[in-house]
């Protein structure tokens, strides 16, 4: 008598089975590189445009001057021009300069509430902030000294620095730069105000920018 044939057992199903003739495993590694490539594009995309949108607004001239003139009076020697500008709900930021191409001769003034700290003092919002790095530029190299001087009244202390600084509009090349920084609370509002000059005359046209410093009449 003859045994009866053994069925033969099911051979384990191969992922080479798949009719699209790609492994399920590599089927869905594809789809999670393509989702998490299609998720970067999208946060790139809305960082440009939020960049854009930021820097768009920081160029606006109009605003700039409209800033400053609230805080200060001022001449600059040939005139002067708004810049940039940036405001928010509580701060404000505005740099303006000489009509020189490119201006040599800036004035940044940075506003902010007071806010109060351990040990009474204000901190300097543009020094906190590096309002300077986003609208002027960056020290590359420097030395600081500390004068009293006048202003609206006041007698302030005026951090003085003088190097080589690397502007934003020519990043190529390193200036010689002088630079006069002040902060003037009044109230509940924290003003900070820094003067900017390159080139030889720098000392001389601070001087002349600051002794023509008046504050406006109050409205």
């Amino acid at each position: 008598m003859t045994n009866p044939p053994i069925p033969a057992e099911p051979m384990p199903e191969s992922p080479i089975d798949d009719p699209s003739g790609i492994p399920n495993d590599r089927i869905k590694k594809r789809e999670i590189l393509l989702v998490g490539l299609g998720g970067g594009l999208i946060i790139a995309f809305a960082l440009y445009e939020l960049a854009n949108q930021f820097f768009g607004k920081l160029k606006n001239p109009a605003q700039a001057s409209a800033i400053v003139e609230q805080v200060v009076e001022f001449q600059m020697p040939g005139g002067s021009q708004g810049l940039k500008s940036f405001k928010t709900n509580t701060e404000a930021f505005a740099l303006v300069g000489n009509r020189a191409n490119p201006p040599n001769l800036l004035l940044l003034v940075s506003q902010a509430p007071i806010e109060a700290t351990p040990t009474g003092a204000a901190p300097n919002l543009a020094e906190e902030l590096d309002i300077p790095s986003a609208l002027v530029g960056s020290w590359r190299s420097m030395q600081t000294t500390t004068e009293n001087k006048r202003f609206c009244g006041q007698t302030v202390a005026v951090t003085i620095r003088q190097g080589t600084y690397r502007l934003l509009e020519s990043p190529q090349k390193l200036v010689n730069m002088r630079e006069y920084m002040f902060v003037y609370p009044k109230k509940t509002v924290q003003t900070s105000l820094q003067l900017f000059a390159i080139g030889p005359e720098a000392a001389q046209q601070l001087d002349s920018v600051f002794q023509s410093f008046k504050c406006p009449a109050a409205k």
